[in-house]
């Protein structure tokens, strides 16, 4: 891998938190099956060139200043995670909120209070989180209740906000879940044209026992999945004929 690759997956990554050790550790794990031209994740399809890799690798805002908040467009809350009731099958209807996802709930609840007037969309496991707070969050749209990735989360909340066919570009969107999570959250909104503005005080633990999914139970899955999640989309954008698996 080359260098401008190397330094740019450090300052993406570094910006949503994540240890320099697991950054290292996800290098690593890319080294083999990548080279100085092009970046290829193992145990996949994807294949990205390295000078077009950086693209898809932007990072995310600093927090934001208080004054920057209720001027926001809308907030867009993301679900990290899940837990299940005890005995009960993996089903996406049986999913309840992940200990990061209640902590979460504990941002968005203070931001709503004090900017009402922000529209608030929320994924649906943290709208179940949202719901347990008293008082409890009421977000002006919830997403499906169905298993999906946050690309295809944040176009229902777009469908919802009627920012389609190029209107999101010069929006701003507060941004709720976990502070790893960000990275990726911020390139799909920026791809759209639209500003991530990053609240303080948002997650950035693994520690829970109960959680069901694999990949984010610790740092270095989730960062290993999360950056094939952000080369999946940008062969997409660079290879449109591919299959991307």
């Amino acid at each position: 891998m080359n260098s401008a690759f190397v330094e740019a997956f450090h300052r993406c990554y570094s910006s949503g938190g994540f240890k320099p050790a697991t950054i290292d550790a996800v290098l690593d794990w890319l080294a083999p099956t990548s080279s100085a031209a092009e970046i290829r994740p193992p145990g996949t399809h994807i294949f990205v060139p390295s000078d077009r890799a950086a693209a898809f690798m932007p990072g995310c805002p600093a927090p934001a200043t208080d004054d920057e908040l209720p001027s926001a467009d809308a907030g867009g809350a993301f679900a990290f995670g899940y837990h299940l009731p005890p005995g009960a099958p993996d089903l996406v209807e049986m999913r309840i909120p992940s200990l990061k996802d209640q902590a979460t709930a504990l941002v968005i609840a203070d931001f709503s209070a004090k900017h009402p007037s922000v529209p608030l969309l929320m994924q649906f496991e943290l709208d179940r989180a949202g719901s347990q707070l008293n008082p409890p969050i009421r977000p002006q749209f919830v997403s499906s209740i169905k298993d999906q990735g946050t690309e295809a989360v944040l176009f229902e909340f777009l469908r919802h906000l009627g920012w389609t066919a190029g209107l999101a570009t010069g929006k701003t969107m507060v941004v709720f879940g976990h502070a790893n999570h960000l990275p990726r959250i911020a390139m799909l909104l920026g791809f759209l044209g639209v500003r991530p503005i990053v609240p303080t005080g948002l997650p950035n633990f693994y520690d829970d026992p109960d959680e069901v999914q694999p990949r984010v139970r610790d740092e270095v899955s989730f960062l290993k999945s999360d950056f094939i999640s952000t080369m999946a989309f940008a062969m997409r954008r660079l290879h449109p004929a591919e299959e991307v698996k």
